[in-house]
């Protein structure tokens, strides 16, 4: 079905469908600021509550305590959106007979975790009904997890008969108290080296999930055989590996399920194990929507609002993200609105450094002859795979100003991929990335660039790419992949190192702001590097310094249309960009690396050393060497053969690109030069950052 997004501002309820299953709740997303938990407190939790045959009214008050201090609800009237927290929850409920809910609370301030022996505490309150009317309601299934820890503090599944339930909620208005009824044991194969048991939970939007269609979760060559196919709250038969019903088309709703990953015997070759290795979460999850077919003239179309994915024995959280900022991904019949029939998300950042650039010296049709695949000068590429000589980057000249680069034994699912024009000082050039995609072991990147007037032109330029690693704190990406799009962005492009989530906001034509969630970037200290992405309007974009918005880092966004008018014609454009502090641009803090950014007049520019970083803890110098000519230099960080990033930092349409690597002279000493330009591509005079990465 398709359905009109509730206008801003309006409240949504979200009734829940028929679901069979309990959420491990996860230490991932962290909901505005709050409690600080430690090793032995208990400051936020998730609760997971299934109702049996009665169902809990919209206007009824359900509230939790734990040792007398009660449960802050985040969004306490269930319509999706982050409120105040208070003690009562009330509302998106819908009287709906076995729904399942899923309530994110905190306890300010924090209770010792010796509190537990006490158990939590259920109240019901019936309000604004006559007495004779009174809201009974079953409690059929109850999970309570930390948020912060993973742990989980009480679990009763729903599974059982009609008359299955846990505890009665009645006029008398007597409490339930997680000691009346024990915690189920944990059960099944825990591995560390492979994913057996998981727990998912689907947020739907405005386009509800059809009982008709179908829904298949794969991780690697291994799909999900669900615990309760037909979402009926009754477990089995359990050989199915497509979950089809028990979601009742509802807008704004939860969807639950239990399963175990089975090997894929279609699979090429097939899998041996039973369970799916930790080694397929680099590529993530692949949720893939089968539309039913009762309605063959109405297919069915959703949308997802959020996802979590949870290890069922550990309680290891592989994806989580939250409901409450907007929808993620749209199935839908018609291509032009639809994300696609796959939604891939929860993709996990490597253990091991995964980076590579090169330096594409062969740029015109002699150079590099359209359509043949040239190798690159190997003293001026670098991978962190092999580099033996049959294994050197290569370029292939597709069209006028437009090359595949291919990084050798790079490829990944995941990562972020950033170009820059190299060499002249007395034209304006332009470079963006187009697309870029593994290829067997290689990663290949698509680059177009641009003269002055936004005409394709072949030219030289510098090409980086590099995937998210584990355990790098203060980094995230964004490939903004949509021109006016406003929400969350879930691709694999988009990376957080806090878990949390990246939003973007198009604030009007050419203007925007990327917000980084997460502590790790409230100091906004960090390096922006932004790069044009995709096929649209020629343009070049600058990032600002952010600023800090509760737990949040916002960066203003400025794009313009490449051209000689003055001033300069703000444009929507697509764009890619990395953030990273006290880390270089690759995320690796293995690697030797700088990154600076210019401040002052730009006549006479001084370093910014708040936005500074070299891995010897130097702090460069800059020197303005003529009209638009800048020199930037560190004495103790470079290497033969590295590689720079360069971006404007004024908002006034100016563009800078890089004109020289000097890191062959004198190594450690390394001169970065950076040639500025109007925005009519005239020399000029302009603020920029830059950021260089070297081989080990």
């Amino acid at each position: 079905m398709t359905a009109t997004r509730s206008a801003p501002g309006r409240r949504r309820r979200f009734a829940s469908a028929l679901l069979p299953l309990l959420l491990i709740a996860t230490a991932v997303t962290v909901l505005g600021a709050g409690p600080a938990a430690g090793a032995d407190s208990i400051c936020r939790v998730a609760i997971t509550v299934t109702t049996g045959q009665d169902g809990l009214r919209d206007d009824s008050e359900e509230r939790v305590s734990l040792g007398g201090q009660p449960v802050l609800f985040e969004d306490h009237n269930g319509d999706f959106t982050l409120d105040d927290p208070q003690p009562q929850r009330s509302g998106g409920t819908g009287d709906r007979s076995r729904a399942t809910f899923v309530w994110d609370g905190r306890l300010d301030p924090c209770v010792p975790r010796e509190t537990l022996a006490q158990g939590f505490e259920f109240r019901h309150h019936t309000v604004g009904f006559p007495k004779d009317d009174v809201d009974n309601w079953d409690l059929r299934g109850l999970e309570i997890v930390d948020r912060d820890t993973g742990e989980v503090y009480y679990r009763q599944d729903p599974y059982g008969g009609a008359s299955h339930r846990i505890h009665h909620f009645d006029a008398s208005g007597g409490a339930f108290n997680t000691n009346d009824v024990p915690s189920q044991p944990t059960q099944g194969e825990t591995s560390p080296n492979a994913v057996c048991r998981i727990s998912v939970t689907v947020f739907s939007d405005n386009d509800g999930l059809r009982d008709d269609s179908a829904e298949e979760l794969r991780l690697g060559r291994h799909k999900v055989q669900f615990d309760d196919p037909d979402g009926n709250l009754e477990t089995g038969p359990t050989d199915q590996t497509r979950h089809r019903g028990g979601t009742g088309d509802t807008r704004y709703a939860t969807y639950l399920w239990h399963g175990e990953f089975v090997p894929d015997t279609t699979a090429d070759p097939p899998p041996t194990g039973p369970c799916a290795p930790n080694a397929d979460l680099v590529n993530g999850f692949r949720l893939e929507h089968f539309a039913g077919h009762d309605w063959p003239n109405a297919p069915d179309d959703w949308d997802i609002l959020g996802v979590k994915v949870v290890n069922r024995d550990s309680g290891v959280v592989y994806a989580d993200l939250d409901p409450y900022h907007g929808r993620r991904w749209r199935f839908d019949d018609d291509p032009a609105v639809s994300n696609g029939p796959v939604f891939v998300f929860g993709a996990r950042p490597s253990l091991t450094p995964r980076w590579a650039y090169a330096y594409v010296d062969k740029a015109t049709t002699t150079e590099a002859p359209i359509g043949v695949e040239t190798p690159l000068h190997p003293g001026w590429n670098w991978s962190t795979g092999r580099l033996d000589a049959g294994r050197q980057a290569t370029v292939t000249h597709t069209g006028t100003g437009e090359y595949l680069v291919r990084l050798p034994d790079a490829g990944s699912t995941t990562g972020i991929a950033h170009a820059t024009a190299y060499r002249t000082i007395y034209r304006g050039r332009t470079c963006a990335i187009t697309g870029y995609e593994p290829s067997g072991p290689d990663e290949l990147v698509r680059v177009q660039c641009f003269n002055e007037t936004g005409t394709p032109a072949d030219w030289w330029f510098t090409v980086f790419f590099a995937a998210p690693m584990a355990n790098t704190p203060g980094y995230a990406t964004i490939r903004n992949a949509t021109a006016t799009g406003t929400g969350t962005v879930v691709n694999t492009g988009t990376f957080n190192s806090a878990g949390r989530d990246n939003r973007v906001h198009h604030d009007g034509p050419g203007r925007y702001r990327a917000v980084l969630s997460g502590q790790a970037f409230t100091a906004g200290t960090g390096h922006v590097q932004i790069t044009p992405y995709g096929t649209g309007t020629p343009a070049h974009c600058h990032a600002s310094h952010g600023t800090a918005v509760a737990d949040t880092l916002e960066i203003p966004i400025t794009c313009y249309a490449i051209g000689t008018s003055s001033p300069a014609a703000l444009t929507d454009s697509r764009w890619v960009l990395s953030y990273t502090d006290g880390v270089g641009l690759h995320g690796d803090t293995t690697a030797t690396a700088a990154y600076t950014v210019t401040t002052g007049d730009p006549a006479s520019p001084g370093i910014d050393q708040a936005h500074s970083f070299s891995t010897p803890g130097e702090v460069p110098t800059v020197a303005r060497l003529g009209l638009g000519w800048y020199r930037v230099t560190w004495n103790t960080v470079g290497k033969l053969g590295g590689n720079a990033q360069v971006a404007a930092k004024d908002a006034n349409g100016a563009y800078c690109h890089l004109g020289n690597i000097g890191d062959y002279g004198a190594p450690p000493l390394v001169a970065v030069d950076v040639y500025c330009h109007t925005p009519a591509g005239q020399r000029g005079d302009a603020l920029f950052a830059v950021a260089y990465v070297r081989r080990p």
